[in-house]
C-alpha cells in the first residue's frame, strides 16, 4: 500500500512538471483554484418590499450551498432541498434568531464540521450572557465571565433554562455541524444565548439566561444573568477585563500560560520539551513557520528524551505552516525518545493534519493522549470566500476538498496539496483516553500533562 501511494504521488508530481514545462501552469492553477476555491455568485434581486421577500431572496442564494459544497451525500442533499422548501413556506414569519438557527440546521445536514455558519460570525447577531463555559471530566463549568458575573466563575452548570445540560446539548445537536465531539465543543456558545434557547423552547426567557449552578461548596443556586451584546470570537474570549479562574495562579501549567499566543515553548524536567500550538496560523509574534523553525533547538546531547506537542485548543488554520516542523520531530528526539500528542474534541482541521503528520513521521514512538479529535479521520474542508446571505448577513462556510489521514487521499475529490504533503497515519484515536479534570484546572494543573509526566518518571 505504501509503495502504491508513493507511485501515485510520483505520477502527480510528474504531471505537474509536465504541465509547467509545456507552459500551462496558469491554466492548471486556474483550474485548481476554480475547483477548490470557488467564488459564490449572487442573484440580482430588486430591493425587497417585505421581510418575507427578503427571506426568500436569502434562501434563493442559500440554495447554491449544494453547488459550492461537495461534502453532502445524495441523501443529505435531498434532505437539504426538502428543508429549504419547508423554510420557504415560513418566510417572513421567523425572528432573526429563528431564521439563523434554521439555516444552521440545513448546513448541519451535511454532517461535515466545515459546512456551517462561519464561527467568526456565529452568534454575532445574538445577545448572550457574558460567560465562558468549558467541559471537564466532571461536567460543564463557568471558567470566565465579564465583571458583572465574575462571582460565578468556578461554578458548575447543572441546568440551563430549566433543562439539564445533556438535554440542552441534545436539543441543540441538530443545529451544529459535524461529529458529536465537534457539537460538544460548539454547544457552549449556544448555551449562553437566551434568544437561541427560546427558538427550541418557546417558554424560555429571551432576555436573561436562567441557570442552576453548583457553587464551590456544593450548594445549588438559581441565577438569572442578563444577556448583552458583545463580540463573539472564533476562539475563547480571554477579554482583558474578564475574570478567568486560572488568573493570578502562582504555579500554572504551561498550557494555561499566555493564552493568546499560538505557539508556546517550555523545557521540562528530564530532558523534556513542551510545545503548545493553539492554531496553525500567524499571530502578533510573526509567521508561525518562522516561530516554529527554532523551537526544537537546544536539545540535550542525543536529543530530547520526550516531547509533548499540545494540540488540544487548535481549531486549525493552514497546515503548510507546520510541514517542516513535523518533518523535523523524529531527528529532534533521542533514539528512544517519546512524542506525546495531546488532543481534545477541539482539535480540528489543519490541527488534525499536523497530528497525523507528527504521528506518521515519528512512528511507534508517538502516542496520542486525550480525547477524540473534533472531526472524522476522513473529512472535508477548503473553500473560497464565504457564502453571505444578503439580508440576514449570515455567512456560511462550505467544503470543497477531501482529506483522509488514515489511508491517504488520492481520488479526484481529494485536496490537491495532499498529493504532495499528506500521510497515511493510521488510527488517530487516543492511545490513552483522558479528560482534563476540573479539580486540577481550578488549581492551575494540567491533568493530561501530569499523566504524561508520571509515565516518563516510570520510564
Amino acid at each position: 500500500m505504501l509503495r502504491r501511494n508513493y507511485i501515485r504521488i510520483g505520477l502527480a508530481a510528474v504531471a505537474l512538471v509536465a504541465l509547467v514545462s509545456l507552459g500551462l501552469p496558469f491554466a492548471f492553477f486556474t483550474a485548481l483554484n476554480w475547483r477548490f476555491n470557488p467564488i459564490p455568485s449572487y442573484s440580482d434581486f430588486p430591493p425587497p418590499h417585505s421581510q418575507a421577500e427578503a427571506d426568500r431572496q436569502d434562501l434563493a442564494d442559500l440554495e447554491q450551498l449544494l453547488v459550492l459544497d461537495r461534502s453532502f451525500s445524495q441523501s443529505e442533499a435531498d434532505a437539504f432541498r426538502e428543508g429549504l422548501a419547508d423554510l420557504r413556506t415560513k418566510a417572513g414569519m421567523l425572528s432573526p434568531e429563528e431564521f439563523e438557527m434554521a439555516v444552521a440546521r440545513l448546513a448541519a445536514l451535511s454532517g461535515n464540521a466545515h459546512t456551517m455558519i462561519d464561527p467568526r460570525e456565529l452568534m454575532a447577531r445574538f445577545i448572550r450572557a457574558p460567560l465562558d463555559l468549558a467541559w471537564f471530566e466532571e461536567g460543564l463549568y463557568i471558567i470566565g465571565a465579564a465583571p458583572s458575573a465574575s462571582d460565578l466563575v468556578g461554578f458548575r452548570v447543572r441546568t440551563i433554562a430549566g433543562h439539564s445540560v445533556e438535554e440542552t446539548l441534545a436539543a441543540l445537536r441538530p443545529f451544529i455541524s459535524g461529529t458529536d465531539q465537534r457539537a460538544r465543543v460548539m454547544a457552549p456558545r449556544y448555551f449562553t444565548s437566551p434568544a437561541v434557547l427560546e427558538t427550541i423552547w418557546p417558554d424560555a426567557d429571551p432576555d436573561q439566561l436562567i441557570l442552576q449552578l453548583e457553587t464551590t461548596d456544593g450548594q445549588l443556586i438559581e441565577q438569572a444573568i442578563p444577556a448583552v451584546r458583545f463580540e463573539a470570537p472564533n476562539r475563547r474570549i480571554y477579554a482583558k477585563d474578564w475574570r478567568y479562574l486560572t488568573d493570578d495562579r502562582a504555579d500554572t501549567a504551561p498550557s494555561l500560560l499566555e493564552r493568546n499566543r499560538n505557539l508556546l515553548r517550555q523545557e521540562l524536567e528530564n530532558d523534556g520539551l513542551y510545545i503548545r500550538l493553539n492554531a496553525m496560523a500567524d499571530d502578533d509574534n510573526g509567521p508561525l513557520e518562522d516561530q516554529l523553525a527554532p523551537v526544537l533547538e537546544g536539545a540535550p546531547e542525543g536529543g530530547w528524551r520526550w516531547i509533548v506537542l499540545d494540540l488540544r485548543n487548535n481549531n486549525g488554520g493552514n497546515y503548510q505552516k507546520g510541514l517542516a516542523f513535523t518533518r523535523a520531530l523524529p531527528d529532534a528526539l533521542a533514539r528512544d525518545g517519546q512524542l506525546w500528542l495531546l488532543t481534545s474534541n477541539e482539535t480540528l482541521s489543519a490541527a488534525i493534519v499536523t497530528l497525523a503528520r507528527a504521528k506518521h513521521f515519528v512512528g511507534a514512538r508517538a502516542h496520542i493522549v486525550g480525547e477524540r479529535v473534533g472531526d472524522n479521520d476522513e473529512f472535508w474542508s477548503e473553500q473560497g470566500p464565504s457564502l453571505v446571505l444578503g439580508h440576514s448577513k449570515i455567512a456560511l462556510m462550505y467544503a470543497t476538498g477531501r482529506h483522509d489521514l488514515v489511508n491517504g487521499c488520492y481520488a479526484m475529490d481529494c485536496y490537491w496539496l495532499d498529493f504532495f504533503y499528506q500521510v497515511a497515519a493510521g488510527d488517530l484515536a487516543p492511545e490513552i483516553e483522558i479528560r482534563w479534570r476540573f479539580s486540577d484546572y481550578a488549581l492551575g494543573r494540567d491533568t493530561l500533562l501530569e499523566h504524561v509526566r508520571s509515565l516518563m518518571r516510570i520510564n
